[in-house]
């Protein structure tokens, strides 16, 4: 895992522990959106019930957040980011290969300027030493 933490982020961190009840691996913001990296056998409690806690955590940091299941196989940490975006993800040697089924779901992923393909190839090499690539 590489990157800093600032203030902010730690206070963030420590809120999300406190109202989620569940400690998370990571944290970090990228395109407005604030991602809380923990592991997958606690995603249902840092969820909540109908997504209480996370209706809790926006509100509580005036902020849009994404939870996400960390997993030790790259392809299935892609697939748990890209959700609920419908594509299969296959690791072939350092290059994770994104098959989506149609022209919207890969408009999805790439997003304008392909932002959203940035942010994902940055999210999975905090983690993984791989390259991205959407079919």
């Amino acid at each position: 895992m590489k990157g800093t933490y600032t203030k902010e982020l730690l206070d963030q961190l420590r809120l999300f522990a406190r109202l989620s009840g569940v400690e998370a691996k990571d944290v970090f913001g990228a395109n407005g959106v604030l991602y809380f990296i923990v592991e997958a056998q606690d995603i249902g409690r840092a969820i909540g019930r109908q997504g209480a806690a996370v209706k809790r955590l926006q509100q509580a940091l005036r902020r849009t957040i994404k939870i996400i299941a960390f997993d030790e196989d790259a392809a299935r940490f892609v697939r748990n980011l890209i959700q609920p975006i419908a594509a299969s993800c296959a690791r072939e040697g350092d290059v994770i290969t994104v098959r989506s089924g149609d022209r919207a779901s890969k408009g999805l992923l790439i997003g304008r300027n392909a932002k959203n393909l940035n942010t994902l190839r940055s999210v999975v090499q905090r983690y993984f030493p791989v390259d991205i690539q959407i079919v």
